[in-house]
């Protein structure tokens, strides 16, 4: 069985799950917010619980918690609604795009895509109701109805208007609209609109049945019930009810301080206890409530008829948020990650900083405590860079707020205009000056001088000098430039800075070392891009730039991809960008340039010079030059959940290729990390070592040096298989060169380096 399981031990504190599991080379890994609960459901003795649109699973009687996600189990990611059905056995997930699964209780997924794939303009579900073995899904054109015990669509109802919630009741359904409250006799044809009668002028935002009788909500007024008698819905509590669900012979509405437990329909108690529930179920004596970024948190009814809170809050270890558009490793590995962006176009994304490090995520501070701190709003974290001297001590930019630092992941400092020398794109607005400090590309030298962008101001480039003084470089090419997005310290010491857009273009300063010394600066900025076929563009957006292991700059645009082949020729006036031109290899002279008029919104290179670049169409991975595509990864044809790629980051140490994408993390185990300088015994290591009958991955190779040779050889020295190493891997698949799979034994391993110097020979065991 597919599933990752967790054995839960509460300590004090929260609760935290960390999965530290052998990378297995060309499988993908997904990093999930857990931490924002919002909606959980009882069934199947466990609890069900949406987190940040993730879902987990709780087993309270073993303490067994299980994690969710597309590489395991789940068809998608962006989960919208979840509910149990008792009736079946069933969980019901409904995803963002229409797409639905069921969950088995056997933990075993059945995809049913046929709502996504109608050609329905709006998909939107509003509402999610279980009567028997139907859900009831109420979308913005009327209702669909899933047999989840024979799993399959069987009705489609129009009311031509956005419908909220649905029951069926005496055989009859329910339907609440915009409009009102509809039923219609299932005996009848549904499908013709004339067979609803308009029942109640009531707007209800919720519908369920308990007791053998029908609830309706509305959030803004009063819970309703329906009276037979009167035939007609009756006011039976005001309040504000966000929560109304139905367990176990116990019906609950819940509001912010009021929550109502029926156990007949007429019958009911009351508890008046202020909380922050998102949603509240009940299973077995304990009520289960989503608290957001408090967990998810058991209760139970002490003598005071309160809800008391017992044991401690189910919160995984994981992201704060599904937030990632830029990442960085550091020399220690570790992976750094800021969620927002310069994003001008009203996106406000929450301030969030984490990193990730040995198996383990650690998120900063932030939230309404960084506000009160600083009186400004925390959003569109666009940047982090890590203090050389102290992996404790972070700088963080913002979109519009200035500069943090952070110390133990605290906020130490603010810097904005009012107290440092950034400045205001509003000087003059006394109110609202200090929202107005757009910062970004923050990056140490190798002076341990920090270096930020100070975007649509006189002066972009700003410098805390290593003594803790500011400086900045005036330079009127980029005076007032209001998306100047990253800092890239090449290996001659130049600045390169990307101007995304509104005045887009790569900018490069010569500073010859001197900060101070302005006189032999020299710098330029491009704003068009010619070809060596005298082909000009002028794209819009400049997305991305990063150097290659050969000093190639290689820059991700609107329009296609670039490439600065000889930085040294920049800043001539004949230079020209390189276009990569891949052969079409059908007999002609033809060539096509490499993914032109593709949107190219980043660039990371890996141990063997490959260049993996995203897009908005997925991910790219490309061969040094560019002239062989390897790999094109999307969403039909890979567990990647989006195709939409904010950042990529590769850790050069394993090779794993981190990448962030609007609705996540994902990462993928490459065959490429950085190679070792010197090919020694003892960094070299073979795993899986032995490799058991069960295990059908592939072997790693790791510890060596660039492009060596390596040879592999069985118990009698018979040649296996022999290639070039990736940087510091290769790998083999335990088969021969017939694709049979190698016998029990013991395999040698020679590798032999570029020059043919030095070898090292390791040993595998295979036992079949």
């Amino acid at each position: 069985m597919n599933r990752i399981l967790f054995h839960i031990f509460l300590i004090i504190g929260c609760l935290h799950v960390s999965l530290a599991t052998a990378q297995r080379m060309y499988q993908w890994e997904i990093y999930p917010s857990y931490h924002n609960s919002l909606k959980n459901v009882a069934g199947n003795e466990k609890i069900y619980s949406l987190c940040n649109n993730n879902l987990l699973s709780y087993q309270p009687n073993n303490q067994e918690l299980y994690l969710y996600d597309k590489t395991n189990l789940l068809n998608e990611s962006n989960i919208a609604f979840i509910q149990y059905n008792n009736s079946v056995q069933k969980l019901l997930i409904i995803y963002s795009d229409g797409n639905i699964d069921l969950l088995r209780k056997n933990e075993t997924v059945i995809n049913i895509p046929q709502y996504k794939n109608t050609n329905i303009s709006n998909k939107d579900i509003h509402g999610v109701n279980i009567s028997g073995k139907y859900a009831l899904l109420s979308t913005a054109f009327g209702l669909v109805v899933l047999d989840m015990d024979k799993e399959v669509i069987v009705n489609t109802y129009t009311l031509e208007r956005e419908t909220y919630a649905a029951v069926i009741y005496e055989n009859k359904l329910y339907a609440a609209t915009t409009n009102g409250v509809y039923t219609g006799d299932m005996a009848l044809n549904l499908l013709d609109k004339k067979n609803w009668n308009y029942f109640s002028p009531l707007v209800f935002t919720e519908m369920t049945v308990f007791d053998n009788c029908v609830f309706g909500n509305n959030h803004d007024e009063f819970l309703y019930k329906l009276s037979k008698a009167e035939n007609q819905f009756l006011k039976i509590e005001e309040r504000n009810f966000h929560i109304l669900n139905t367990y176990e012979n116990q019906m609950i509405a819940a509001s912010n301080d009021k929550i109502c437990l029926f156990t007949k329909a007429d019958e009911y108690t009351i508890i008046y206890q202020n909380n922050n529930f998102q949603d509240l179920s009940y299973s077995n004596g304990i009520f289960w409530a989503s608290k957001g970024y408090e967990g998810l948190q058991p209760y139970k009814k002490n003598a005071n008829n309160q809800l008391e809170a017992i044991g401690e809050a189910i919160i995984p270890n994981s992201p704060i948020r599904d937030c990632f558009n830029y990442l960085s490793y550091t020399s220690g590995n570790r992976l750094l990650v800021v969620g927002g962006s310069l994003n001008y176009s009203g996106v406000v994304d929450d301030g969030t900083v984490m990193y990730y490090e040995n198996g383990k995520w650690t998120n900063f501070q932030d939230g309404n405590d960084i506000v009160e701190a600083t009186q400004v709003p925390y959003t569109n974290t666009v940047n982090i860079t890590q203090d050389p001297q102290d992996p404790n001590h972070h700088f963080v930019t913002s979109a519009r707020t200035g500069l943090y630092e952070f110390q133990d992941g605290k906020l130490l400092r603010h810097y904005s205009c009012d107290n440092s020398r950034l400045n205001s794109i509003r000087p003059d607005d006394e109110e609202k000056k200090r929202r107005y400090v757009s910062t970004s590309g923050a990056v140490y030298d190798q002076d341990h001088n920090l270096w930020l962008i100070n975007n649509e101001v006189d002066t972009i480039i700003n410098i805390i000098k290593a003594d803790g003084t500011w400086t900045k470089i005036y330079d009127e090419k980029i005076k007032g430039y209001p998306t100047c997005d990253f800092i890239h310290f090449d290996r001659k010491g130049r600045v390169w800075i990307n101007s995304r857009r509104y005045s887009p273009g790569i900018y490069m300063l010569d500073y010859n070392g001197t900060i101070d010394n302005t006189s032999d600066d020299q710098s330029i900025l491009r704003s068009t891009i010619t070809n060596q076929d005298g082909i000009s563009y002028s794209p819009y957006y400049f997305y991305c730039m990063t150097e290659d292991h050969n000093g190639e700059i290689w820059i991700g645009t609107d329009i296609g991809l670039f490439v600065i082949s000889d930085p040294d020729q920049f800043a001539n006036t004949n230079f020209h960008y390189t276009q990569i031109k891949v052969p079409r290899n059908d007999g002609t002279n033809y060539a096509d340039y490499l993914l032109n008029n593709t949107t190219i919104t980043c660039i990371a290179v890996d141990g063997a010079n490959r260049k993996w670049i995203g897009t908005t169409s997925g991910v790219y991975l490309v061969s040094a030059d560019g002239l062989e595509t390897i790999y094109h990864f999307t969403t039909d044809n890979s567990p990647l959940i989006s195709n939409n790629i904010n950042y990529i980051a590769i850790d050069p140490k394993s090779g794993q290729v981190m990448i962030a994408t609007d609705k996540g993390l994902i990462a993928y185990n490459n065959d490429a990390a950085d190679p070792e300088e010197t090919l020694e015994k003892s960094n070299v290591l073979a795993y899986p070592n032995p490799v058991k009958p069960e295990y059908n991955g592939y072997i790693t190779i790791k510890g060596l040096t660039k492009n060596c040779s390596v040879k592999i050889t069985s118990p009698n020295g018979q040649l296996i298989t022999s290639g070039t190493s990736n940087g510091s891997i290769f790998t083999w698949n335990g088969r021969d060169k017939q694709g049979k799979r190698v016998a029990s034994g013991v395999y040698s391993v020679m590798a032999t380096d570029e020059e043919g110097k030095e070898s090292v020979v390791t040993k595998i065991i295979m036992i079949r």
